[in-house]
């Protein structure tokens, strides 16, 4: 029980550190005026993968007759691991150059500095 939990808080933290970036690239990737029809998406694939990830765990528990073992409870999250494959997938896609740079909001505002006051350096 112990790694389970020093897995999961693992887990946590992991995803604590990869949502910060992911976020702010996923934002500067889209322009302002269509911002909100995808972080719409953005929210309806959070709101459905919440929704499968708990029915994918009745159906498991039902299949093997709601018994809470250790390899049933293995299966559970080996299940939730094969998904998170799917997402980290996803993620290896995410590219720097997708950014709008210059053509960002943030960037026009505060003319071409960033909110410490130093001047951007483009990325290539």
């Amino acid at each position: 029980m112990g790694i389970l939990f020093a897995v999961m808080c693992l887990w946590g933290v992991v995803g604590g550190v990869q949502s910060g970036p992911a976020q702010a690239l996923y934002a500067d990737s889209i322009p302002t005026g269509e911002r909100s029809k995808w972080y719409v998406y953005l929210f309806a694939a959070y709101i459905i993968s919440s929704a499968v990830g708990p029915l994918v765990s009745i159906v498991v528990f039902a299949s093997t007759k709601d018994e809470w073992t250790l390899a049933e409870l293995r299966l559970v999250i080996v299940c939730g691991m094969v998904a998170e494959v799917g997402c980290a997938a996803v993620m290896f896609t995410f590219k720097d150059t997708a950014a709008l740079g210059a053509a960002s909001e943030a960037v026009r505002a505060t003319g071409g500095r960033g909110a410490a006051g130093r001047a951007r350096v483009a990325v290539a």
